[in-house]
């Protein structure tokens, strides 16, 4: 899987520009999951004690409905974490990055179903996507 975090690189001893949106804010991804169009909406609903609240509502082809998750973004250590709300508490989902990683660098992380994730920082590179052109996404 290839995430491509969009934002105008800062320091990376700050995760603030990859996660620290204001609550409101909104974007949506289109791809394919097993096969089929898949389109996930994100919505920041809150910031509380250092943690960003997101909100996921994710559709595909092949859904009646869509089906609705609740995930909180925080650091922990020096990865920025992705966790999936479940009965009001928090269980590791993703991380979406290391602080201080360069181009090359690799690391393990939590991934989805209590497994593990192999991460590599590809670095930087110029995408262009329905919000716009960004010269310089971090491709993790």
């Amino acid at each position: 899987m290839i995430l491509i975090l969009l934002c105008i690189l800062a320091p990376q001893d700050s995760a603030d520009p990859f996660y620290n949106f204001p609550p409101n804010t909104t974007w949506e991804y289109v791809g394919k999951a097993k096969g089929e169009k898949a389109t996930a909406s994100f919505r920041v609903s809150r910031h509380a004690k250092g943690r960003v609240h997101v909100e996921v509502s994710e559709v595909r082809d092949t859904w009646r409905a869509a089906k609705n998750y609740a995930f909180v973004w925080h650091l922990e250590g020096d990865l920025l974490q992705m966790d999936k709300m479940a009965e009001g508490k928090p269980h590791a989902f993703y991380s979406l990055f290391k602080l201080g990683s360069k181009k090359g660098d690799t690391w393990m992380a939590p991934g989805w179903n209590e497994g593990q994730l192999y991460v590599i920082n590809m670095g930087t590179e110029s995408i262009s996507v329905p919000a716009g052109k960004f010269a310089e996404a971090l491709h993790i």
